[in-house]
């Protein structure tokens, strides 16, 4: 059949247009498919390249040092706003003991550490075997210490930072009587050694 042929048709014959009724609910039917299916593809593989970007940005943030979660021992109140977890300290150190991040950014090490954590729920016997074996069983933790101090001294540099701004501030200056803050005053509630 050619195209003379189709359109010298009689198009009123209803044989005519039974079989063209089916062709065109089959079209429609077609046609509906893809605008559901397409989307829904765009969305599900967007959703992997978003997942494999974010996978991706924390394997770069993730540098080898260790996450602190200190307890400040003399709790008082809270004056400051940048600690929202007080009197507890989060932060994130590197080996060589630079602050990756401090106690303001808790968002930020609790993701680290959730992206590390995420489904390990058993003991990585190698690693604890590693870390004993660098300290030797737990008893050379120079390196762990010095980094705690590296720590520690951040978070007392940054209450004194604090404290020096509310001198001129009005209002009540309680604060700056009761900065004999000192490492002692802080234990450690956990540690995870990033390798």
């Amino acid at each position: 059949m050619n195209l003379v042929q189709i359109l010298g048709m009689d198009w009123c014959n209803p044989k005519i247009t039974d079989g063209i009724g089916s062709i065109q609910s089959i079209v429609s039917t077609i046609i509906l498919a893809i605008q559901i299916a397409i989307p829904v593809l765009l969305i599900i593989f967007g959703m992997l390249d978003l997942g494999k970007a974010v996978v991706a940005s924390k394997e770069d943030e993730i540098k080898k040092g260790v996450i602190y979660c200190l307890r400040k021992v003399d709790v008082y109140e809270n004056k400051n706003e940048k600690n929202p977890i007080y009197p507890y300290y989060l932060a994130y150190v590197r080996e060589d003991g630079e602050i990756i991040y401090n106690y303001s950014n808790v968002k930020k090490i609790l993701d680290i550490y959730k992206s590390l954590c995420i489904g390990n729920n058993k003991v990585l016997n190698d690693l604890v075997e590693e870390f004993n074996k660098e300290t030797k069983n737990q008893k050379k933790m120079d390196k762990y210490k010095d980094l705690l101090t590296d720590v520690t001294d951040d978070i007392l540099g940054k209450i004194e930072e604090q404290d020096t701004l509310n001198i001129f501030s009005l209002g009540d200056l309680s604060g700056m009587l009761d900065n004999n803050t000192n490492q002692e005053e802080f234990e450690i509630v956990s540690y995870l050694v990033i390798k």
